[in-house]
């Protein structure tokens, strides 16, 4: 009689494949529950946008558009596949369905001016060398009329390792403002 056991890579390997196809949570408010955002979500710009030339994306914040502003707040950036080199590219108010959600982070790195030279031990976190900055959010993947159109990013405050956290639905539909709307399949 044989007997078959689980390589320890294997199991490592099968965890990691269920934790993948579990749907992303997203939390709804600061204090609130978490929510999976399903695919046939949709997103709908309500009015024309554009994204400047040899940009890839225009970013959402507080309700505004801009060119440029990731790290100023809970914010969201409509990218784009192919960047413009012939002047700004404008996508027109449509509906695009959420394919996938897919949670990201990335680091920011933080220009300081040179200051004093000074004493300083080797594992302080005052600046030299400590946590690095990152926002944590979500990719929400596009499909619509406008095939250029790749994904709504959405980041949480630039903040230490220590202390981020994703931007919730709250933040993302304030950061949209009345410029995009995201209607989440289940009425969340």
């Amino acid at each position: 009689m044989s007997r078959r056991y689980f390589h320890p890579f294997g199991v490592v390997v099968l965890a990691a494949l269920l934790v993948a196809c579990a749907p992303v949570q997203v939390r709804k408010d600061a204090a609130g529950d978490w929510a999976a955002i399903p695919p046939g979500s949709t997103l709908t710009l309500n009015r024309p946008v554009q994204v400047p030339q040899d940009r890839a994306r225009i970013f959402f914040l507080s309700g505004r558009v801009r060119p440029a502003g990731a790290n100023a707040g809970p914010s969201c950036g409509l990218e784009v596949r192919t960047m413009s080199r012939e002047g700004a590219q404008t996508i027109a108010p449509q509906t695009f369905k959420i394919v996938r959600v897919q949670t990201v982070w990335t680091q920011v790195a933080r220009l300081q001016r040179p200051g004093p030279v000074r004493f300083q031990l080797a594992q302080s976190t005052d600046g030299g060398g400590g946590t690095p900055l990152i926002q944590e959010g979500y990719h929400l993947w596009l499909r619509g009329p406008d095939t250029n159109v790749m994904r709504l990013t959405c980041l949480g405050m630039l903040d230490d390792m220590w202390r981020a956290r994703a931007i919730t639905l709250e933040e993302i539909r304030t950061a949209l403002g009345a410029v995009a709307t995201l209607e989440v399949v289940g009425g969340i």
